[in-house]
């Protein structure tokens, strides 16, 4: 619990937050453009903080790197919510994007310490479901808070929640101690750059696929006359349907292995965003929410799995550090390839464009992941330090 409800805060705050920065901004001068550009800067923060979060944890111990991100995750959102200009409010988004980089960092960390190989993608899911769930929750109890003290407290809830899930975060036993620092953050860049570029690179379109889901399937639905409420209620639908699948996800992950789902996975979001294009009603297009909503339901967990494979045990913070990399690269990268293409080629082909990469990323992961995947026999060849839970003749193949 010390894990799981820490990832339901960050996902609650960050669900109160999100809607309500690109009002502050617009309430403090910025136009809609730039009031995106606030927005963008969680992710952008979190891109920045992914590299140096290996370092800082390795270098102060994890506890001890948990308490400062907490301070200046807490410390951005008392500044948005404070601010009253533009630049101020991205600086303080910003801020708390670094901090859930090094946060998340810890986390994974930490189950990966403590739960045995065999049931490390049902854990990891479970981690990753319950930020999903703090993220739907996020704007309901946001929306009571904002009613009440203006758009500030969405950003008040997100300072609450983050200082509660870092004093949670606190209870773990330390899974790094201090000085634990291994070769290093570039040493461990440079070690295992072939394995980071190349099934990085799929990491890199799940993560585009993703952002493309939250980008494109809105817009498409305004794009054939559905008003806000219409588009709310079929991206809630899918969003529902993502939670429902990302238990069940995790299992798959131990029982049939990690290829396979990452492929089902990449495959349903190449079909969901190939069919949007044809979606011309609510029904229609709730459908195709469905069918993408189980896509990023199969990949919870499932970067942080393949993460917690690959990494070297001595230095896995650090390399945890650097895989975030190339996912956080495709979230900030996934907005720019949809306004890109439908800019020049219209809001269908961005649409197209999605699915094709998606396709990519099916091939990537099926041909170059269980290249690098270790193949384990028992739980006392891992690094974790706990007993299996299941004997070790149970444990399933990871390719």
């Amino acid at each position: 619990m010390p894990l799981l409800v820490p990832s339901l805060l960050h996902g609650l705050g960050q669900g109160a937050a999100a809607p309500v920065v690109v009002l502050l901004a617009l309430e403090h001068g910025a136009s809609v453009p730039q009031a995106g550009l606030v927005a963008a800067t969680a992710g952008l923060g979190m891109l920045v903080g992914d590299v140096p979060s290996g370092w800082i944890i390795s270098r102060l111990g994890e506890r001890r790197a948990v308490a400062a991100s907490t301070l200046i995750g807490v410390a951005g959102a008392v500044l948005s919510a404070l601010a009253t200009r533009p630049d101020l409010i991205a600086v303080g988004v910003a801020l708390v994007g670094l901090a859930t980089a090094v946060s998340m960092v810890a986390r994974q960390n930490s189950v990966v310490e403590v739960v045995a190989y065999s049931h490390r993608g049902r854990a990891l899911s479970a981690v990753a479901a319950s930020m999903r769930a703090g993220l739907l929750l996020g704007p309901f109890l946001g929306a009571a808070l904002v009613a009440a003290a203006g758009p500030e407290g969405g950003l008040w809830l997100q300072a609450a929640a983050l200082a509660v899930a870092g004093a949670l975060m606190m209870c773990v036993p330390d899974a790094t101690p201090r000085g634990s620092g291994g070769e290093g953050v570039t040493m461990v860049a440079v070690r295992h750059a072939r394995v980071l570029t190349r099934v990085g690179s799929g990491a890199m379109v799940l993560g585009v696929c993703r952002t493309c889901r939250t980008a494109v399937l809105p817009l498409w639905a305004a794009h054939i006359g559905l008003d806000a409420v219409a588009t709310s209620v079929v991206f809630g639908i899918g969003g529902a349907v993502d939670l429902l699948v990302s238990l069940p996800a995790g299992r798959a992950l131990d029982t049939i292995g990690r290829v396979p789902v990452a492929v089902a996975s990449t495959t349903v979001f190449a079909a969901g965003a190939l069919l949007l294009p044809l979606a011309n009603g609510a029904v229609s297009v709730a459908a195709v929410s469905v069918v993408l909503g189980a896509a990023n339901g199969l990949s919870n967990g499932l970067l942080m799995t393949l993460g917690a494979d690959l990494a070297p045990p001595g230095d896995r913070v650090a390399f945890l550090g650097l895989w975030r990399v190339a996912h956080d690269s495709g979230t900030v990268v996934g907005p720019l390839v949809v306004a890109g293409v439908t800019a020049t080629a219209g809001l269908a082909a961005a649409s197209l464009a999605s699915g094709g990469l998606a396709a990519a990323g099916a091939v990537i992961f099926a041909r170059v992941v269980p290249r690098y995947l270790p193949r384990r026999t028992s739980d006392h060849g891992d690094d974790n330090r706990c007993p299996a839970v299941l004997p070790a003749d149970t444990i399933p193949s990871t390719t």
